[in-house]
């Protein structure tokens, strides 16, 4: 849980490779940049919490493959464009 910190700078793409990670809260920071698409790998990953930060662009069609999703907050952030066709397999997703 890392949230309501000063946390700031881009979310890396490193963290792909924490493929048991369940749950990343880092919502209420000073986060830039774009949601990394290298992400898909997080199969593992049930809630995401990125809301209020400063992040910025589309959201990455390969996230499709986070079908363990149950949690998503990206509100109070940049973001543009729409939710992916391709989220339609996010089954499992309850909050968004």
């Amino acid at each position: 849980l890392l949230g309501n910190n000063q946390l700031s700078g881009t979310l890396p793409d490193s963290f792909s490779s924490l493929t048991n990670l369940q749950q990343l809260s880092a919502d209420n920071n000073q986060l830039t940049g774009e949601l990394p698409p290298s992400w898909h790998s997080l199969t593992s990953l049930q809630n995401l919490i990125l809301n209020s930060n400063q992040l910025t662009g589309d959201m990455p069609e390969s996230w499709a493959t986070l079908t363990n999703l149950i949690t998503l907050f990206l509100n109070e952030n940049n973001l543009s464009g729409s939710l992916p066709d391709s989220w339609s397999s996010l089954s499992q997703l309850t909050s968004l």
